[in-house]
């Protein structure tokens, strides 16, 4: 949704600039407009899923305690292939993350109810907006979530393997 949104806004900004006289922008001065733009209006916990990246260091990993909304995933899903090429499993303890380094372990506590599960990123995720994490149906069970979809949690990286 944050990519469409960006590039709704990069073109709106070249069509507005070339419609009042001005030259066309160039992709790249749209780009870095854009991704200033988006920085500045996107979530917190959505700017803290940006700083990290495939090239996370240990100080970056162990330092990421992020509150915001959790939903879960499985049924359909199970027996697919998660971005290990490992079979996806709903009845283990595992998590879609966006930026975590894979096999990364993160402890994810139920604001509402202050239950908590250790859990593995197995998958990349989760793909709906302002969501900080994708959690299986089991952890999401074992969170006392799966009723309602969606919870208020916070993740906090424990180690990377």
């Amino acid at each position: 949704m944050l990519a469409r949104k960006n590039s709704l806004i990069g073109a709106a900004l070249a069509v507005v600039a070339v419609g009042l006289g001005a030259p066309a922008l160039v992709p790249s001065a749209t780009a870095s407009l854009v991704k200033e733009r988006a920085s500045k209006s996107a979530p917190q916990a959505e700017r803290d899923d940006a700083s990290l990246d495939s090239n996370t260091n240990a100080s970056a990993l162990a330092s990421y305690n992020v509150n915001g909304t959790a939903s879960w995933y499985g049924g359909a899903l199970d027996g697919r292939l998660d971005a290990r090429g490992e079979r996806f499993d709903s009845h283990a303890m595992t998590a879609a993350h966006r930026t975590l380094p894979l096999n990364s372990f993160v402890t994810v506590t139920n604001l509402e109810n202050g239950r908590h599960v250790l859990v593995q990123v197995t998958d990349r995720g989760p793909y709906a907006h302002r969501r900080v994490i994708d959690l299986s149906r089991a952890a999401a069970d074992a969170l006392g979530y799966v009723e309602n979809g969606t919870a208020r949690v916070n993740v906090r990286a424990v180690s990377s393997q």
